[in-house]
């Protein structure tokens, strides 16, 4: 497989303090952490809340500095990547919708204003297709998004990222703000982007559970560091390290699972 994004020793680092700026104590978010994505491919980055896991991801786009190593996307490093090209291969999915869709704009405002000025002919033809591949319909376009449900939300948000025509959808615990019967519709949404868009997904989330029901490679990290990975059915069968046996423990019915392609065959 044609590797699509790559990070080599990428680390990033905070200053914190308390309310009265007396004591300072340093974080390391991601320590030296080189992983890669596929074209096509689902990677699921597994980790406690405060593992780095939305760090790498804010790093990835661009919305943190990494203070050491490289991003390469597309065989380029991303400081000579600007950032119109870098949104039209890479697009994020954050956790709260609520927070990334502006509340004063109509939903239709918010898709027009995320096609391409060079893409702007037949815009409702385009706002329309993405929306049914979501399932939603064109009730939502003039609805706020505080109108909306916390699922139908994230799905607009899904959508604001397809109309990009990424290579790439980061989705950092994209699922976690909706109830599970939303989870199981979004998950579908991802594993069927990648078998029918060709769209790559690195998918972030503290549920190893979801990520092992879409993802053909798990990457597991542990206080900024990457502690394990590899393919989904091998790393949840045969975990190595105490702390991914930790989190599949956890979740009594992972304790032996089958890539979801394998689970499909043999339940037909």
């Amino acid at each position: 497989m044609t590797i699509l994004l790559s990070t080599e020793n990428s680390s990033k680092t905070f200053i914190q303090q308390n309310i009265f700026g007396t004591e300072k104590h340093t974080v390391v978010a991601i320590n030296n952490v080189t992983m890669c994505i596929n074209y096509g491919e689902i990677v699921g980055i597994v980790g406690e809340s405060g593992s780095g896991k939305s760090t790498l991801a804010k790093a990835i786009c661009a919305l943190v500095n990494a203070d050491s190593g490289n991003i390469i996307i597309e065989g380029k490093y991303s400081n000579n990547i600007t950032p119109i090209e870098l949104s039209q291969i890479v697009q994020m999915i954050f956790q709260d919708p609520a927070n990334s869709l502006d509340p004063r704009m109509h939903i239709k405002t918010t898709l027009e204003e995320a096609i391409l000025p060079t893409q702007k002919n037949n815009r409702a033809a385009k706002i329309q297709d993405v929306l049914s591949l979501v399932g939603l319909d064109n009730y939502c376009l003039q609805k706020y998004p505080h109108q909306l449900s916390g699922g139908q939300a994230q799905r607009v948000a899904i959508a604001r990222a397809l109309l990009k025509n990424p290579k790439l959808i980061i989705a950092d615990e994209a699922i976690s703000s909706v109830d599970v019967s939303m989870q199981n519709q979004l998950l579908s949404y991802f594993k069927f982007l990648k078998d029918n868009q060709k769209m790559a997904i690195l998918f972030i989330t503290h549920d190893i559970s979801a990520a092992s029901s879409i993802a053909d490679r798990i990457i597991v990290v542990k206080d900024g560091r990457i502690v394990e990975e590899g393919e989904t059915k091998d790393l949840i069968n045969n975990p190595k390290d105490t702390y991914t046996k930790n989190l599949i423990d956890s979740i009594p019915k992972l304790i032996s699972v089958c890539h979801p392609d394998e689970q499909r065959e043999e339940g037909s």
